[in-house]
């Protein structure tokens, strides 16, 4: 009905340019609070990796880029930096109380398994009315 591509590609710089500022503030938290590298490496790794496995699956399944998967992006990404944020840190509780890396990570995954999944399910409940949408909007 109306040409999206102007704003789709307004949108691709938008989340490009954000994403890589979320990106760059999220390691460096990481590397001052919990003063490693590696997981600072980790977490900006997750993002890029997760944007591409989400544009084969796209690419796989015949889907176009438009302004909503862009918005949805953005909103998992988000999520998906809370979570990786909540894991470490809790694991990186555990190494602090003298466990090894192996005892932490078991330790700290399986004790937020829970509450990780719920707050992300709970992002999807308040954008799940999106599906009812019709017409243009959709």
């Amino acid at each position: 009905m109306f040409d999206q591509s102007v704003f789709v590609k307004q949108a691709i710089e938008n989340l490009l340019h954000e994403g890589g500022l979320g990106l760059f503030l999220t390691s460096l938290m990481i590397l001052i609070f919990l003063g490693n590298l590696r997981a600072a490496v980790a977490v900006m790794l997750s993002i890029p990796l997760s944007a591409l496995a989400t544009f084969l699956v796209l690419g796989a399944f015949g889907s176009t880029v438009n302004t909503m998967i862009l918005g949805g992006l953005a909103l998992a990404f988000s999520r998906l930096i809370d979570n990786s944020v909540v894991v470490l840190e809790n694991i990186y509780r555990y190494l602090e109380m003298g466990k090894s890396p192996q005892e932490a990570a078991e330790m700290g995954g399986n004790e937020v398994a829970l509450p990780v999944p719920a707050s992300t399910l709970t992002t999807a409940i308040v954008f799940f009315p999106v599906v009812f949408l019709y017409g243009v909007s959709r």
